[in-house]
């Protein structure tokens, strides 16, 4: 018949449990470091924010901007991307290229670099977008003017406004915006949840008392 432990050995087998599951939870982000990328583990938030970033690039090279000539027996109109030669178009182009730049940072940073939880990365990608938000907002009153001929703007009169690709980004922009924060603040908030290293003790305590279990003899 085995008698029951001893009050030591078993407060000595309580502690050296909760210190292992301690150091597991303290040391989560170093073993997770060394896990590679699989896409299942990439966050919805990510997801949403690279294909955003890669759709508004793309639309830049579509109706951006629209122009209309009304003459007095008929009109004509045309569309240009955000890359026609003019200097207005800067803003859209440029709103096109920091959005692109975000998610192509945040698809290296997560697939070669393993650091999509790092706080650098979400502000960087945070930022990066609200620079192209600013930028669509500047294309907004900054609309180039197109001249269909010399003599027209004598004889008609010529609008100029926006085309489906720039609204479209204008909605994905704004969009792309609000999953880099709600993504900034699960980050932080994961930071936060997981103990400090350095509150865990280094090696886990040992009692004195407790009997040392002899080597099994095979």
């Amino acid at each position: 018949m085995s008698t029951p432990p001893r009050d030591s050995e078993t407060a000595a087998g309580e502690t050296a449990q909760l210190w292992s599951h301690g150091g597991e939870t303290a040391n989560w982000r170093s073993t997770k470091a060394t896990v590679g990328f699989t896409p299942r583990s990439m966050n919805w938030l990510d997801v949403v924010l690279i294909l955003a970033g890669l759709a508004v690039l793309m639309l830049s090279f579509f109706g951006y901007y629209t122009h209309t000539l009304a003459r007095s027996f008929g009109s004509t109109s045309r569309v240009s991307n955000a890359w026609d030669d003019s200097g207005s178009h800067i803003w859209g182009w440029g709103a096109a290229v920091a959005a692109g730049a975000g998610a192509t940072f945040l698809f290296a940073a997560i697939l070669l670099a393993n650091a999509g939880t790092r706080s650098l990365v979400r502000w960087s990608v945070l930022a990066l977008f609200v620079v192209s938000a600013a930028a669509l907002g500047a294309a907004y009153s900054s609309v180039p003017h197109y001249s269909f001929a010399a003599l027209d703007g004598y004889f008609a009169d010529s609008t100029d406004g926006h085309g489906y690709a720039y609204w479209a980004s204008v909605v994905l922009v704004l969009l792309a915006v609000l999953a880099a924060v709600q993504r900034l603040r699960q980050v932080a908030a994961d930071d936060t949840d997981v103990p400090a290293a350095d509150e865990m003790p280094a090696t886990p305590p040992t009692s004195p008392s407790a009997p040392r279990r002899g080597r099994h003899s095979s």
